[in-house]
């Protein structure tokens, strides 16, 4: 079930999030137990449903409203509504609010993941995203915002505490490493 979601996520298709609803509710109705990877596409396939309907916007918030009542909530799972923010509210709309909460769950849940906060800032106003990052964390004045690099900031690691994918839990350390290994296979071949 998860991987026809999650196929139905990744298509062209206009009504991928209510045919992969449709699976969804078929597991419940068998009584066959759902996880963090069906949700997650199922809320994948509410995130990148161009155009999508009320219902479908619904759906999105009913979903993750459930997993994280269930605490099920993962980097992965507040990436993917972040992104759903990014596509259906800001800067459509002008609405960041929801995004906003989201990204205040995904701290509290120790969710942070490099991916949570490429998505947020898509999601967000820069001023906020900016304010968040640097005043929240308390790592930087609101007066050095012209020194400002995304990829360089140290969030707290309170915010990445409980993000098991190890690419993430050293605050882009995985880049270092990366970039040392391009570096050392650079060094070999030559």
């Amino acid at each position: 079930y998860s991987t026809v979601i999650h196929s139905y996520a990744v298509s062209k298709l206009p009504q991928k999030a209510l045919k992969a609803q449709e699976l969804f509710r078929d597991m419940m109705t068998r009584n066959i137990k759902t996880n963090q990877v069906t949700t997650n596409a199922l809320l994948n396939a509410c995130a990148s449903t161009p155009s999508p309907s009320q219902e479908v916007i619904d759906m999105l918030k009913g979903v993750y409203q459930a997993v994280l009542k269930v605490n099920q909530a993962d980097h992965f799972t507040f990436g993917t509504v972040l992104k759903a923010c990014s596509n259906f509210f800001f800067p459509k709309t002008g609405d960041h609010l929801f995004a906003l909460s989201v990204f205040e769950e995904a701290c509290k849940a120790g969710q942070v993941s490099d991916g949570v906060l490429q998505q947020f800032r898509h999601a967000v106003p820069y001023n906020v995203y900016f304010e968040l990052l640097t005043n929240g964390s308390g790592r930087r004045s609101s007066s050095e915002k012209d020194d400002f690099d995304e990829d360089e900031e140290e969030i707290p690691q309170e915010w990445r505490r409980n993000v098991r994918d190890s690419r993430y839990r050293n605050g882009g350390a995985h880049r270092t490493r990366y970039y040392q290994q391009q570096q050392q296979y650079t060094k070999i071949n030559e």
